[in-house]
């Protein structure tokens, strides 16, 4: 089984969004390392939600057929790195539920969605009659001063007994 869906595709899950073709997973617009392996798995059950995806299909999607490695050990190092970038809890899966022995399968609701739509939607709308409504101006303001750095206690001693010994 491979994911289905197309280059430009952005899944969407609480506070995460996963960009399958920049392999890039972000939670409110901060990017989470993921290495390969885990995001293709990603991947998988992102593409085929409230669905149980067995090891086998893992093994195919995420190492080839062609590749000789223990899988249960790599599906399991794979699903550890996923659920503690989620910070997902095995006993209380709020993401991935964990079929014994058989698989996994992602549980969050998840929306699918082009990022051509996602840019859409982020540009100015068209009133019926062709205007486009005005857009909001904030003024960047002028950067807070920075405080001076602290002599240390070290200085003021010695400027003290400067003062000492002058006297």
């Amino acid at each position: 089984m491979t994911p289905t869906s197309t280059a430009g595709s952005v899944f969407r899950f609480g506070p995460y969004e996963f960009r399958p073709h920049r392999w890039e997973l972000r939670k409110f617009g901060t990017v989470q390392k993921l290495q390969p392996q885990p995001a293709r798995l990603l991947l998988l059950l992102l593409s085929n939600p409230g669905k149980v995806i067995t090891r086998e299909e893992i093994q195919g999607a995420v190492w080839g057929d062609d590749v000789i490695v223990d899988y249960d050990l790599g599906v399991n190092r794979c699903i550890r790195q996923i659920r503690s970038i989620l910070v997902d809890d095995p006993e209380s899966p709020r993401y991935i539920k964990t079929i014994p022995r058989f698989g996994y399968s992602f549980i969050a609701p998840v929306e699918e969605a082009s990022e051509g739509l996602r840019a859409a939607a982020a540009s100015p709308v068209c009133a019926p009659d062709g205007e486009v409504p005005p857009v909001m101006v904030v003024e960047e303001s002028p950067p807070l001063p920075v405080p001076p750095k602290s002599q240390g206690w070290w200085l003021s001693r010695l400027q003290w007994l400067g003062i000492v010994f002058a006297a």
